[in-house]
């Protein structure tokens, strides 16, 4: 098995979802250390959860870098940190309280299918996001 030095987890069934990695993909700082990308229901993305001992129905973002795992808002404010300026000064939320940023996360993500629904075809993406997409 090929090992990622960033993988950035999300549900692959949720247009908004999809949406959000095409958008980190198109803003990311640096291709030489690229974040792949996987559905947290892909065979990869449960081998991930089950070696982090992550629940299997977790229903968040993961980012699992360098095998140090971030979910919800922490995952968002660390991609951050990886993005160009100026998506990249919302690392620097990450001072909030946890409570306070996953709260945030939670209410996002409640909304996240209504607002763009359940994917049931998606776009093909390009052929260099389609090199970065594993599981």
């Amino acid at each position: 098995m090929e090992t990622f030095k960033k993988i950035l987890l999300y549900d692959g069934d949720c247009g908004f979802c999809q949406n959000i990695v095409l958008w980190v993909f198109a803003r990311e700082k640096s291709t030489a250390d690229p974040i792949y990308f996987g559905a947290l229901t892909s065979a990869l993305g449960k081998n991930i959860l089950s070696i982090h001992q992550l629940p299997k129905t977790l229903d968040s973002i993961v980012l699992v870098e360098n095998d140090k795992v971030y979910v919800k808002s922490r995952a968002v404010f660390r991609v951050c940190s990886m993005l160009t300026f100026p998506y990249s000064v919302g690392k620097h939320l990450a001072f909030l309280p946890l409570w306070l940023t996953d709260t945030g996360y939670d209410f996002i993500a409640s909304l996240r299918k209504r607002l763009t629904g359940k994917m049931a075809l998606c776009e093909l993406p390009d052929a260099r996001l389609r090199e970065r997409l594993i599981g």
